[in-house]
């Protein structure tokens, strides 16, 4: 990495770069990681979305070479796939990071492509389920990485041709083969595991949450409402769409209350007759 450098000649360095190669031109949102912008590239003219991450509110930090980043962005660093927004560029400000991320006109979240579709036909679910599972199967297996808030606010989707994309890696962690104590996801996204047992496990993680996903999309609702609903045997309701047998039998292997029932790889939901 050459000459080591005093903190403040580096931020110096990456405030100037930042400002002669790209130029914000509006919001598009916020939340409690910090603000999200597009910015244009001062050369090429290309789009580009800056998520800006506060640095009190990164508490999870890696080494990455020889500087302190988010762990979202050694995550990313290390991430190659089609079905991932992909980081091109990364700055640190004294108060903040700045990540800078591929830009995708006319591509929605998941949450918003179904705001106003009650349900969505098996079909066009499957199509999108079997590529979310594809990205965590790639995550989980080949870097040891769970996503740990798989919800569809964190899915772009292209409306053309149903491609999507997983977003936000803020509460992402390694799998080491230990148990976790701390849970920083969607709490209606969360097994039972993490809320009353206070240990889960990452994959069994991501995979219940991917089922709520599941449920929610081909039924329109959440499958627990309450902490009580965990305790009872899951439901379908009876006055939503009828649902096949195969899509019934995906989505009560995932929303298993036992978590030790639950299919403990991706691999092994590919392969039910609903994927296939």
């Amino acid at each position: 990495m050459g000459q080591s450098k005093s903190k403040s000649q580096a931020f110096s360095e990456d405030i100037f770069h930042f400002e002669r190669t790209y130029t914000i031109t509006s919001k598009l949102g916020s939340g409690g990681f910090g603000q999200i912008y597009t910015a244009i590239h001062n050369t090429t003219c290309k789009d580009f979305v800056v998520k800006q991450i506060n640095k009190k509110t990164s508490l999870k930090t890696e080494l990455l070479e020889d500087a302190t980043v988010p762990r979202e962005v050694k995550t990313m660093v290390s991430i190659s796939h089609p079905g991932v927004i992909e980081l091109l560029d990364f700055y640190s400000f004294p108060k903040h990071y700045l990540m800078i991320l591929e830009y995708l006109p006319g591509w929605k979240d998941l949450f918003d492509y179904t705001v106003n579709i009650r349900y969505l036909d098996e079909d066009i679910t499957k199509k999108i389920m079997k590529q979310v599972l594809e990205v965590l199967d790639y995550l989980h297996s080949e870097l040891k990485i769970a996503h740990l808030d798989i919800k569809p606010e964190n899915i772009l989707i292209n409306p053309a041709d149903l491609s999507i994309k997983l977003i936000d890696f803020g509460a992402a962690t390694y799998i080491t083969g230990d148990n976790l104590t701390t849970f920083e996801g969607t709490r209606q996204f969360a097994s039972p595991d993490i809320l009353f047992r206070g240990k889960y496990d990452p994959v069994n993680a991501d995979i219940w949450a991917a089922g709520v996903m599941l449920y929610r999309l081909v039924l329109g609702g959440f499958p627990f409402k309450t902490p009580e609903d965990y305790y009872i045997q899951l439901r379908f309701p009876k006055k939503r769409p009828e649902l096949s047998i195969f899509c019934k039998h995906l989505i009560s292997l995932m929303l298993c209350r036992q978590s030790e029932l639950r299919p403990t790889t991706v691999k092994e939901l590919l392969k039910t007759p609903f994927m296939i």
